[in-house]
Parts: structure tokens; sequence; C-alpha cells
């Protein structure tokens, strides 16, 4: 980690960098030739011009420059970890100071990420409890929150595994599992079942409460039932949105829910858009697209199951990462907790940051050139120029 935030550094860092390697030769000559040019060609005394060369050169030394920058990258860096995160290099540091689009994923994010069945509806002379049962025996080696959902509810254990299951995990659609005794099961999103042959029931929209994920159960290619899974929106959700419009953001949300379940949670929380139906490729896409339309964009999720569309932004950042070595790697700012107030604090951060960066540079820039002006004339003496330059570096 440390090895790759210094490999990571700010662009202002790596321009200081850059322009360092013009900056010295060039002062070295600029202090050569005022010791040798008015001596030989003007006739003046050698000594007092050597003199004032070695003011110019002492004042000259890049140090205030080189070493306020990273010095500054740093203290933002060691402050955010203090609270909890962990930035991985000043580049995303300074990328958080432009951010102008905040965009959220729905599920574990702006939402507790605490799953629950609120409602099933069975059909076809099953039970709720056998299509409860039956759902959970699908997802019993998905890690996916709704799986434990389901499986929390049907009071199936993790390791209760069927003899002999054969499970497919599709992405961001559902779970097919072929079950012996049982036959094929599916339980997932409508589409999913359809583009399996499974003819769509009209309970499935007749009885969706709102806010609300749907997850379709089918067994052999015959609906059996509906599961709707609820999430609870975080308590801060609502003033960290308002927060951020109030420092003139945009706030977009993403969720893979149906539109009636998105337009709920945004309106409630106050999102300024939102986009629902999307599968994880949806979402990378999106992203991209987003990050094009509105310029800075930072993309907030899980960092897991978001791992693909965090990469997508210019700023990744994973909630509710303590522990988690993968949400950690995957994302380019780490929230251990899964406080959202850290989002806005994280602009503010970057942005003050930046700006002390700047006036470090624009000072010391403005010092230099006065006592370089005053040195070559012979205003000010060496001990002067020497403490000067070390004091310029300590500010």
């Amino acid at each position: 980690m440390v090895t790759e935030a210094h490999e990571r550094k700010a662009k202002i860092e790596r321009l200081i960098d850059r322009v360092s390697g013009y900056y010295i030769p060039s002062m070295i000559l600029v202090s050569v030739s005022i010791a040798l040019i008015p001596p030989f060609v003007l006739g003046q005394p050698f000594q007092t011009w050597l003199y004032r060369a070695l003011i110019v050169l002492v004042i000259a030394c890049p140090s205030a420059l080189v070493i306020s920058t990273p010095v500054t990258v740093l203290m933002g860096l060691t402050r955010a970890m203090r609270s909890g995160i962990l930035i991985k290099g000043g580049r995303y540091l300074e990328e958080l100071s432009s951010v102008e689009t905040i965009i959220f994923d729905k599920t574990g994010t702006l939402t507790q990420g605490k799953l629950r069945v609120s409602k099933v509806v069975s059909l076809d002379g099953f039970t709720e409890d056998e299509v409860l049962r039956l759902a959970a025996m699908a997802e019993s080696r998905s890690s996916h929150p709704i799986a434990h959902a389901i499986m929390e509810r049907a009071g199936y254990g993790k390791n209760e595994y069927p003899d002999g299951m054969q499970m497919v995990d599709v992405a961001g659609k559902g779970i097919k599992a072929i079950v012996s005794g049982r036959g094929t099961l599916l339980v997932g999103r409508t589409s999913f079942l359809k583009e399996s042959g499974v003819e769509i029931n009209e309970v499935v929209s007749r009885s969706m409460p709102p806010g609300g994920t749907t997850m379709a159960v089918a067994l052999e290619g015959k609906m059996i039932g509906v599961i709707y899974v609820e999430d609870e929106i975080r308590l801060n959700a609502k003033d960290v949105v308002k927060q951020l419009r109030s420092m003139g953001k945009k706030t977009i949300m993403m969720t893979g829910d149906n539109e009636i379940t998105a337009k709920k949670v945004s309106t409630e929380i106050g999102i300024d858009e939102y986009y629902a139906d999307l599968l994880p490729e949806d979402k990378v896409r999106l992203a991209g697209e987003l990050k094009r339309k509105y310029g800075n964009t930072a993309m907030v999720g899980d960092g897991i199951n978001d791992a693909p569309a965090l990469t997508a932004t210019n700023v990744g950042i994973a909630v509710g990462t303590a522990g988690n070595d993968i949400a950690i790697e995957a994302a380019d700012v780490a929230l251990m907790g899964s406080d959202l107030k850290a989002v806005p604090y994280l602009l503010r951060l970057g942005r003050k940051a930046s700006t002390r960066i700047k006036f470090n540079i624009a000072l010391a820039l403005a010092v230099k050139a006065l006592m370089i002006v005053l040195g070559a004339v012979g205003l000010i003496p060496l001990w002067f120029a020497v403490i000067g330059d070390d004091g310029l570096t300590l500010l």
C-alpha cells in the first residue's frame, strides 16, 4: 500500500518534479553568469559578484517547492487515515478536489444492505413456505445479500447444500440450480426467467410493494412464486446528499432494482438523477458515459459487487471495507466504516489540500523571486538568504 501510494503522486507533484529538472540547471547558469559577467565584461570586483552569485544560488534552492507539496499531500492522507479513510495516493486526493458529480450505488451504499423478505406470493398450488424453501435451496451457495435474506427467512443454513446440486450464478440476473429429485430451479429477475422461457405471471406487477426488489421463482420452466425483498435507507443518506448539493455537486444513483424502487428511493433521499434495471456491465458502461458527460466523477459503492464500476470513474470510493481486502484493493479510496458523511468530508479535504498546495507554491515563487533580485543587487547578506530559504521551507 505504501509503495502504491508513493507511485500514485498528484499531478502537481509530478509537475514540480519535472520542473525541478530544468529549474536547478537554469539557476546554476544564472548564478555563474552573475559571478562572471560583471567582473569580466564590466570590470567589477570579482569577489563582490561571486558573493552575490552565492546568495542567489542559496535562495534559488528549490527545497521549499519540492518539499511543500508532498508534505501537504501527506498531511491530507494522514488526516484521512485518522478518520478511518484510506486514500491510495496523492493523485486521488487531488482528483477529489475537482469532483463535480457523485454516483452512488443503491444497495449497501445509500441503503443499509440489511435485506429482509417483506412478502411472498405463491402460485400453481405451492405454499409460501415451499417457495421460500426452494428459492433458499437454489441460493444456498450464493454470497449475494438477497440470497442471505431469502435463506434467513426460510431458516436455511449456509452449509445445507442439497446432494448433487449444480448451480450457475448468472451475474446481475439470477441463479440457475439443478437439484436432484427436484429439477431445474430459477431464482432472479423476471427478465432472467423470460430469457429462460418462463412465462411471467401478472401477479408480479399486481402485488409488487413500492420500494422492494422482486425475485421470481420458477421450477421446471413454470413460475411458482415471487419473493419481495426490501432494504432500509441509511439514516444519514438524505443529509449527506443535501450537503453535496449545497456544495454544488450533482448526485446520481445507479441500481439493478426496478424503476418503481429506484424512483421511490431517489425521491426520498433527494438524488438528482437515477438509473434503474442495470446489470453490472451496464453500471460500468454508464459510469464511463457519465464521466464523459459531467467531467470529474466519483463512484461510491461497496467495493465488491461494484468493483468494475468503481474503476470507470476518476475516483472509486468503497464503503464499509474494514477487514475486506478485496474491497480495499478495488477502491481508490476505502472507507473503513459505512458512514456516508465521509464523502463530503473527502471533497472538502481534497479542496483544502489543493488550495494549500497552490498557496505554498505561489508564496515560495514570489518570495524567492524578490530575494533573488535583492541578493543580485547586494541588498541582503548571505546569512539572511540562508535563514530566509530555510524559513520558507519550514513555512
